[in-house]
């Protein structure tokens, strides 16, 4: 798999970032060292102890530090990358220390503060992308009037992982599939297989019993739509109920199962999966001309009973596969369009956006499709609730990023 410090994709959830290499993190780190032995970087600022009242605490937690998250934090808070104007906004002697232009508030002279003109777009812009209504900007001039109330302090540790991968990975849901034990049933016949076994020790547990077989023609009914979404045919109804041999059954449910009509039912709830349309685009502003040849390609996929990992492969991989004539390696291409179809963006005048939102469009369709799990929430953090983490996202984009679509 590849490593994130060899993965140059330098836009992440919209921000041009660059990842550096480990040769640039230790000339960062060099510089940092230096700059300290020369006495370049500032001195820590003491900690804060004045008391505040928990009325004045109160209005900071309701007025104040909600606008600052919204609306400060992404340039100016211990996460931001880079922090604009070194000023930091998440702790309160971050204000009285200030930035590039010196602190940001004045107790003594409130109405003169920095952060106030910025607020009021007078000269700065805080926030830049608008400004803050008069009722906003007048609890921040109050907030300063009464001392600048506020519990944060610098001391609190960034914690750079909150999600435990290994610990999330020893989910049942990512262990190799066992047999499980069935509950002790009551005596019963009732049961022609395993699966009825787990469908009658519920049953017993709910205090039910399984309702009596359906008549023939019920049935027929019954299996014919929930494999082909068809009802049977005048014709099918007359030869199965006629059919009094031991195999009658099987032989309805084999022939559903070879059907065109069992193919074209199922292939449309992977086709649901893949969110196919005969137009591209998040507009589906565009005809896609050929798209109907993936569409068939999953329905004959249904129809041949292609084992489940050649169906994976060729969907992700296609391209790469070896081929013993070119109608299979057309057939194999045809397969990859499933990375390809659906309501993918493709106009951008953002050519580099417009790459990596494909590639994060890709890797999103994988994880829903195979895996029933959401990977693009790893392009910006460590999965929060899925065992997957930020270098395993660009991994797998550093290999698909190499495909040419």
């Amino acid at each position: 798999m590849l490593s994130m410090q060899n993965f140059d994709i330098t836009d992440i959830c919209g921000c041009r970032r660059l990842r550096p290499s480990g040769a640039a993190r230790r000339l960062c780190l060099l510089a940092v060292i230096a700059a300290l032995y020369v006495g370049v970087l500032p001195p820590c600022v003491a900690q804060s102890t004045v008391k505040f009242s928990d009325a004045q605490l109160t209005f900071f937690e309701t007025q104040i530090r909600p606008v600052l998250v919204e609306s400060c934090y992404e340039c100016h808070s211990q996460t931001s990358r880079p922090l604009q104007g070194g000023l930091r906004l998440d702790y309160r002697d971050g204000l009285l220390q200030g930035g590039d232009s010196g602190p940001a508030v004045s107790i003594q002279q409130p109405a003169d503060s920095l952060l106030l003109k910025a607020l009021r777009h007078d000269g700065l812009q805080m926030p830049p992308k608008g400004r803050l209504s008069d009722d906003t900007i007048q609890h921040f001039q109050t907030w300063i009037e009464q001392g600048l109330p506020d519990p944060r302090t610098s001391d609190q540790p960034l914690i750079s992982r909150q999600i435990d991968i290994a610990a999330g990975r020893q989910h049942w849901a990512f262990q190799p599939i066992t047999d499980s034990a069935v509950s002790a049933l009551v005596t019963s016949d009732w049961p022609l297989g395993r699966v009825d076994q787990f469908v009658l020790a519920r049953l017993q547990q709910a205090g039910l019993t399984p309702q009596p077989d359906a008549e023939r023609h019920v049935w027929l009914r019954r299996v014919s739509l929930d494999l082909t979404g068809l009802p049977p045919t005048p014709e099918q109804i007359a030869e199965f109920t006629n059919d009094a041999t031991p195999q009658a059954y099987e032989k309805v449910v084999d022939r559903l199962l070879q059907s065109r009509a069992f193919a074209e039912r199922w292939a449309r709830h992977w086709l649901d999966l893949t969110g196919y349309a005969d137009q591209v685009g998040t507009s589906n502003e565009v005809f896609a001309e050929h798209a109907w040849r993936y569409r068939d390609y999953v329905i004959e996929a249904f129809h041949s009973d292609l084992p489940w990992d050649q169906f994976v492969i060729q969907q992700i991989a296609g391209d790469l596969l070896p081929a013993e004539s070119a109608q299979q390696r057309a057939r194999q291409l045809t397969a990859t369009g499933f990375l390809l179809v659906g309501d993918v963006e493709i106009v951008n005048p953002d050519k580099l956006k417009l790459e990596t939102d494909h590639i994060d469009f890709q890797l999103s369709r994988i994880g829903t499709a195979f895996l029933g799990m959401t990977l693009g929430c790893a392009r910006c953090h460590d999965h929060k609730f899925d065992p997957i983490g930020l270098e395993d996202y660009y991994g797998m984009a550093g290999t698909l990023r190499s495909t040419v679509s």
